[in-house]
């Protein structure tokens, strides 16, 4: 597959917030983030449906996916921002028009539920997007977390294949090795429901990127145990896991003896995660970790010169 890279974030640039997922329960935050934005220097482009809330969906399947093909296909829009994550992107993924994205290509943020977009995207147009921060809970708040904010401009902003990486967790080797491929992945349990769909990444020889949150280990077991028997950890060449957030605080020591069984180099603890303090994360391509050391380089330009 040819690789998209999206243009450089500069100031300037027009920024669209959407809700492609679960709905929004604060509004209030959506002014906060604009204001935000506004005065780091950017415009911002609230789309209409970005607030609407059906059950527990930010609006209709075919609002949600409106607002998300409108701000591709928008030539004004620099860069497409996700308010939050939840749930609602499995359910129109087969209803995108993909030759709008691919002809089209533009940075597009977001974790956890946005997982889906990001593997669907790529697998269909070859587009590079980028695990980071929300527009409102990262953004759209009182005291913005320095560590989030510095890394999300710097890898948004240009080529940066050091990342900075004063890793703010505890990180962990669970099993040794060095590794470079392209990083795939993301949130735990939308990566699992999309095994056996047509929007199933390529696994093959990837660094598998995971992370959750809310989770008891019973399910996370279950999850890992899903991804094993569908072969997945004998096909990708590491495992780079976040933080688990809000687990129980035996978590870390039940969840090691699970992922030194997966017999593949193993690190726990990165910042990229559910956390308030996370690290801006281009997808689909190359890095070379060390997980000894816990050392993360990236080892392909993922935007335009």
């Amino acid at each position: 597959m040819t690789k998209i890279f999206p243009k450089p974030l500069k100031k300037g640039d027009t920024i669209a917030i959407i809700s492609p997922s679960g709905y929004v329960s604060y509004p209030e935050k959506f002014d906060k983030a604009k204001k935000y934005f506004e005065n780091e220097g950017y415009n911002v482009k609230i789309y209409p449906n970005a607030k609407n809330q059906k059950d527990y969906l930010a609006g209709t399947d075919e609002e949600r996916l409106g607002d998300l093909i409108e701000a591709f296909e928008n030539e004004s829009i620099n860069a497409i921002l996700t308010s939050r994550g939840g749930y609602g992107a499995l359910r129109i993924l087969d209803k995108i028009d993909y030759e709008v994205i691919k002809n089209n290509p533009k940075i597009f943020c977001g974790y956890s539920d946005i997982t889906a977009y990001h593997i669907a995207i790529y697998k269909k147009t070859g587009l590079v997007t980028f695990h980071a921060p929300f527009a409102l809970f990262d953004f759209g708040v009182d005291k913005i977390d320095k560590y989030t904010e510095r890394n999300f401009f710097n890898i948004l902003g240009e080529n940066v294949l050091n990342l900075p990486l004063e890793n703010v967790f505890e990180y962990t080797c669970i099993n040794s090795g060095y590794v470079k491929g392209e990083l795939l992945g993301g949130n735990l349990c939308t990566l699992v429901s999309l095994l056996g769909t047509p929007f199933e990444p390529d696994f093959q020889d990837k660094i598998l990127f995971l992370e959750d949150v809310n989770e008891p280990l019973y399910k996370i077991d279950r999850m890992l145990s899903q991804l094993k028997l569908a072969g997945v950890f004998n096909k990708v060449k590491g495992l780079l896991v976040g933080k688990f957030s809000t687990i129980e605080e035996n978590f870390f020591l039940r969840a090691k003896n699970l992922l030194n069984e997966l017999k593949v180099p193993c690190g726990y603890g990165f910042s990229a995660s559910h956390e308030l303090q996370k690290i801006t994360l281009p997808l689909n391509v190359n890095y070379e970790i060390n997980f000894d050391e816990g050392v993360i380089c990236i080892c392909e330009e993922y935007l335009q010169k």
